[in-house]
């Protein structure tokens, strides 16, 4: 896969540069890609339930009666700084993926007990999307079973690795 992106570039002539410059990215980043797609999928699922604990706050606030009151505010609750933030995050998360692929490819190309660079960075990304994921889904359901799963999810990966999360 990644030859038939190179091999791609080398043949685009006078393409612009920043064609060139993404079939590179995406020629470093494919043997990553269904990792990337966990990670696009873990920050969707969060940015939605993040919305829904936000919303269910703003009606148990206001306890809106009847629906287009409920939808109004469902609407009213989507703020521009919020899904800015969001985007944000996971252009920053690519960006430092992108980074660490290149930096295996080039110049530590190595893994360590079989884990290359960019993999611990994506499961790093998708260990925090999944605690946020687990949060909102403690605040809406008002439920502490998301919570106690995590621990024990936290403290079985600690006893493994020896890192705490």
């Amino acid at each position: 896969m990644k030859y038939y992106f190179l091999t791609a570039a080398n043949s685009l002539g006078s393409t612009p540069l920043l064609t060139k410059t993404m079939i590179v990215i995406l020629a470093v980043l494919s043997p990553y890609e269904a990792m990337i797609y966990v990670l696009l999928v873990f920050w969707v699922v969060d940015m939605l339930t993040g919305i829904l604990h936000s919303t269910k706050k703003k009606f148990i606030e206001t306890k809106p009666k009847g629906f287009a009151l409920k939808v109004k505010i469902f609407w009213k609750n989507f703020e521009s700084r919020k899904l800015r933030w969001s985007v944000e995050k996971i252009a920053c998360y690519l960006l430092v993926v992108v980074l660490m692929a290149v930096m295996e490819l080039y110049f530590f190309p190595f893994s360590i007990a079989g884990y290359t660079l960019t993999k611990i960075a994506c499961a790093f990304f998708a260990l925090i999307e999944l605690k946020s994921i687990f949060e909102n889904l403690a605040l809406i359901t008002k439920s502490e079973v998301f919570t106690k799963i995590f621990a024990l999810f936290s403290k079985s990966f600690k006893e493994k690795t020896g890192v705490e999360i």
